[in-house]
């Protein structure tokens, strides 16, 4: 990470068929990664908790490496699915509008300024945007089934609920090379009036893996959003 340049970034971006406030974004997500630094990985007051023989600084961009997938199986229930490959189709439609609700300055705060939360913000290379009806009660729950073969490996998965809807969303996590992989996962959840999400997952991740794990919800009048994280296995875990 400590010699990622411009360049890195014009090239990483080249070739990204995205709507241009996610291009705005990854924009000042890198600007703000080039002069922020790394989070304190401290636990309680004198306690230094990091990955051993792992430097962060080696971390380099790239697009995501074929083996990595993140696979949405919504069960045959009303429920609206998009990724990365279909960003380019995406005009003034209700897709577009429910993406630009997650990408806003709205989302950032203070606890994740650092290099890692800009770094994903930036280089995140793959983006799910979930969106579930209004008035939809889902009886069984959304599968998500992410496999990491490489790193890094640098996902963003996007939730968006409607009014009134109800769902369950069960997120396993497994895979890692050999050697050291990063993984850096980002949950983002718009749960609009009167609905109700649950969001779990569980990992099984190689201990080759070293993961950041971040987790923000934005509920409306009368919504709940309720998470459940069950970590086996990693090499280490930054959970935000």
């Amino acid at each position: 990470m400590e010699h990622v340049t411009q360049e890195d970034f014009e090239r990483f971006t080249a070739n990204m068929q995205e709507p241009p406030f996610v291009r705005e974004h990854r924009l000042y997500s890198f600007k703000k990664f080039q002069d922020s630094k790394l989070p304190d990985f401290r636990y309680g007051l004198n306690i230094s908790v990091q990955p051993y023989g792992f430097q962060f600084s080696g971390v380099q961009p790239f697009q995501s490496p074929k083996g990595n997938t993140v696979r949405i199986n919504p069960q045959q229930q009303k429920v609206s699915i998009m990724q990365g490959k279909d960003w380019g189709i995406i005009q003034e439609t209700d897709a577009s509008l429910a993406l630009q609700e997650f990408y806003n300055s709205s989302w950032n705060t203070e606890e994740d300024a650092h290099k890692l939360s800009f770094f994903h913000g930036a280089f995140s290379n793959e983006v799910a945007l979930i969106i579930i009806p209004k008035d939809n009660e889902l009886k069984k729950p959304i599968l998500v089934n992410l496999k990491v073969q490489e790193g890094p490996f640098i996902p963003t998965l996007l939730v968006m609920a409607g009014e009134n809807s109800k769902a369950t969303i069960l997120l396993a996590k497994g895979g890692g090379a050999e050697k050291d992989t990063y993984l850096s996962e980002e949950v983002k959840i718009v749960a609009k009036h009167g609905s109700s999400i649950t969001f779990a997952s569980i990992q099984n991740l190689r201990d080759s893996v070293v993961q950041v794990q971040r987790r923000k919800g934005r509920a409306l009048r009368d919504a709940h959003i309720r998470w459940v994280d069950v970590c086996i296995g990693a090499k280490f875990t930054k959970a935000d």
